[in-house]
Formats: structure tokens, C-alpha cells, sequence
């Protein structure tokens, strides 16, 4: 069976393929191609699909200066169990304990000196942040 990584591996080099090539291309149509070439189930044309809306603004992204960017990390990577953090209106509000995956991430995000970063616990507040912080790119 193929691992997760590898699957993911041949999705990029695919959309990379496909976009080095220069042709017009749907992206609807050619996550569907990409995912029914390498015998994947549908549930990847979607992760395609965002691969191929990666790969288009890379460069953009790279290129935005960190101050007007903003880190948007889903609240799951918390350790649910041992988690004392509050949720605001701007998400949890991570208190930098060291128990869980985010901790670092916001520290490397405040480090690098990006906009904000914010732990979301759902797609609505995500809009609701982009609002009112208007980063130029998030990740």
C-alpha cells in the first residue's frame, strides 16, 4: 500500500507537470485526470485540486513580506486532553504551554514577525479574521 507521503509526492509532481506544460488547463478537469491516472479515489481530486492553487501562487506567497501574512492552524493540532487555553472570537488563544503541536508554529510565526496567528476551530472564523486583519497571504 502506498503511504500518504508518496501519494501526495506524485499528486505535486503531477500539477507541477501539468502546469510546466503551458496548456490552458481546468483545474476541475485536471484534478480529476491527475487523481484517475494514479488510481486514486475521489477524495484526493479535492487535495489536487488545492495543489494546484499552491503551486499558481508559491512564488506570490514567497515573495509577500512576513508583517502581511497571517498563520491560520486548525484547532485539532491542540492536545485536546491537556488544553487550558481559552477560545476568543479570534480562536483559541494558545497560552504557549508546550503540549502540542502549535506552540512552535506560533512562536516561528511571531518570530518571523507575521501579522497574526490564529488557532480556528472552523472555516467561519477564518473568513471573519481575513476581514478584519486583511493579510496579503495566509497560510
Amino acid at each position: 500500500m502506498i503511504k500518504l507521503d508518496e501519494i501526495r509526492e506524485k499528486i505535486k509532481e503531477a500539477v507541477a507537470k501539468a502546469i510546466d506544460s503551458g496548456t490552458h488547463i481546468n483545474f476541475a478537469t485536471a484534478s480529476e485526470a491527475i487523481a484517475k491516472k494514479l488510481g486514486l479515489s475521489e477524495r484526493w481530486i479535492e487535495y489536487t485540486h488545492v495543489e494546484f492553487r499552491n503551486k499558481l501562487n508559491e512564488m506570490a506567497y514567497k515573495r509577500t513580506p512576513y508583517k502581511e501574512r497571517v498563520l491560520l492552524l486548525p484547532h485539532c493540532l491542540r492536545n485536546s486532553k491537556e488544553c487550558k487555553a481559552p477560545y476568543t472570537d479570534e480562536g483559541l488563544q494558545c497560552t504557549e504551554c508546550g503540549k502540542c503541536k502549535i506552540d512552535p508554529l506560533i512562536k516561528e510565526a511571531k518570530k518571523l514577525g507575521y501579522k497574526g496567528a490564529f488557532v480556528c476551530p472552523g472555516g467561519s472564523i477564518v473568513m471573519e479574521l481575513i476581514k478584519k486583519y486583511r493579510p496579503k497571504a495566509v497560510l
